[in-house]
């Protein structure tokens, strides 16, 4: 999660913005099973 890191060659912006920006961020991963990323923005 940090700025710049990427594992598929795009610029590594995409999941470090979002947490950045949200209000509620949550990852969570199993071997598997697969990814689940919740991003909750508060409506304001």
């Amino acid at each position: 999660m940090r700025d710049g890191y990427s594992t598929g060659g795009g610029l590594g912006l995409g999941l470090p913005g979002a947490r950045r920006l949200a209000d509620e961020f949550d990852i969570q991963t199993a071997p598997g099973q697969g990814t689940v990323a919740t991003i909750v923005i508060w409506r304001r």
